[in-house]
């Protein structure tokens, strides 16, 4: 009876302390292709760029933190906590095959120069973007000025 009570008592220390430890799950099948399709992409390699232009950011909004701080947070980052999250996301909207079939294309000619050329294609696209949401708020405001509203009011 006495080894049984020091047997839960363990168990519940280990689960209550270290539940990691324990409860590690193995990644599925699915989530193990979609890391490859993470890698393959070259999206894990952003991890490291965005956290670095988070924390940037980050130290102009509170310029009186000091640099110290700073340093020793970028050290307790981990960027593979992201990578698991992201691997859940992708397998939960595209099945093995269908991952199979990206990371494929990924290693084809076309899918290593669409790699290549993301990060200008997505900074471009900002640009286009910006200028596509102002030319829009110019015409509502053109479009404002010619519309009587009072008589919208009252005629739905």
């Amino acid at each position: 009876m006495r080894n049984q009570s020091i047997t839960i008592l363990t168990t519940v220390i280990v689960f209550t302390f270290f539940p990691g430890f324990i409860l590690a799950e193995e990644p599925t099948p699915t989530e193990k292709v979609a890391r490859e399709l993470l890698e393959v992409s070259g999206a894990t390699k952003m991890v490291p760029v965005v956290t670095e232009q988070l924390i940037k950011q980050q130290r102009q909004t509170m310029p009186d933190i000091p640099e110290p701080f700073w340093k020793e947070f970028i050290t307790e980052v981990n960027p593979e906590a992201l990578n698991e999250k992201m691997a859940a996301v992708y397998a939960k909207y595209f099945n093995i095959e269908e991952m199979k079939e990206i990371i494929a294309f990924y290693k084809t000619d076309a899918g290593k120069k669409f790699i290549v050329k993301l990060p200008e294609i997505a900074q471009e696209s900002r640009g286009v973007f910006r200028e596509w949401t102002m030319d829009l708020r110019m015409q509502i405001t053109k479009k404002l000025e010619k519309t009587d509203l009072k008589k919208m009011k009252e005629n739905p």
